[in-house]
């Protein structure tokens, strides 16, 4: 059975997808818009490895004005 995201994630979560099954760690895409404000991060993919810390990440965001957003709203 594949792992699935938490109940609760804010709205700004576009796709929450535990690999940790597989070896992986949890990815979290935000929709466009939004930023994480993480070291090591590509602003809008972040990987966890575990819900807590990815919880404690989604506490980072903010909201984006990058081309990529604004070309992803239109």
């Amino acid at each position: 059975m594949i792992p699935l995201a938490p109940k609760g994630l804010p709205e700004y979560v576009l796709d929450w997808d535990d690999g940790r099954k597989y070896g992986d760690s949890i990815i979290v895409t935000l929709k466009p818009g939004w930023c994480f404000d993480l070291p090591n991060s590509e602003a809008h993919t972040a990987g966890f490895d575990n819900v807590r810390e990815a919880r404690q990440g989604l506490r980072t965001v903010y909201g984006c004005s990058c081309e990529r957003c604004t070309e992803g709203k239109g």
